[in-house]
């Protein structure tokens, strides 16, 4: 599928593709795809330039929900007042995120009077609950943007909420990813919060 300048202008939602898991849904957990998607040019003011993705946490939630997001272009995405200019993704309790394989270039976060809060994370900005896990594995994030007053995490920001959250890096290939509004040094990843969280790097 391909995904071609679609825009959000309302919170918490996104320019192209949301998903939402229900978690009241009993049994072992869920297992969920989204494979080979092209996403250019798609734009969000206070919400992810392309891709939003929740679970809520839930007292009581007991099964693990997976998505896997493999093998997708993004291209010039884009969040305004928002970090996440590609991907934002918010993992509830026991959720696992796999992303693998993607291209990433283009991607940028802005900020337009009045200014929002935090916008780093061009292609992904994500924060970990409580046993929450997201990884990174075999992409390539190149020529990515966070925005003006925006020093760190140009291309991806990971933010750890709990000492059982987990964050992975593992193969990729991360150039040119400028902060600050592209007048900055690369900043390329920032990983932040809870530092008994596990964090592995590789």
């Amino acid at each position: 599928n391909s995904f071609y300048r679609n825009e959000c202008l309302e919170a918490d939602h996104a320019g192209a593709l949301e998903v939402r898991f229900n978690t009241s849904i009993p049994g072992g957990g869920t297992q969920s795809r989204i494979n080979g998607n092209r996403f250019v040019d798609n734009s969000g003011d206070h919400c992810a330039g392309a891709v939003f993705l929740e679970r809520p946490s839930v007292a009581g939630t007991t099964f693990i929900a997976k998505l896997a997001v493999e093998g997708t272009i993004f291209d010039r995405n884009a969040a305004a007042n928002r970090s996440g200019g590609a991907v934002r993704p918010e993992p509830g309790h026991r959720m696992r995120l796999p992303m693998r394989n993607h291209l990433a270039f283009g991607n940028r976060t802005l900020i337009h009077p009045p200014a929002g809060s935090l916008t780093s994370g061009a292609v992904l900005f994500a924060e970990l609950d409580d046993n929450a896990s997201a990884r990174l594995i075999n992409n390539t994030l190149l020529d990515n943007e966070s925005a003006e007053s925006s020093s760190f995490g140009a291309a991806v920001h990971l933010r750890t909420l709990s000492h059982q959250s987990v964050a992975g890096v593992h193969n990729n290939i991360l150039i040119d990813n400028p902060a600050d509004g592209g007048s900055g040094a690369d900043s390329d990843l920032f990983v932040d919060g809870n530092t008994n969280a596990q964090v592995s790097v590789r």
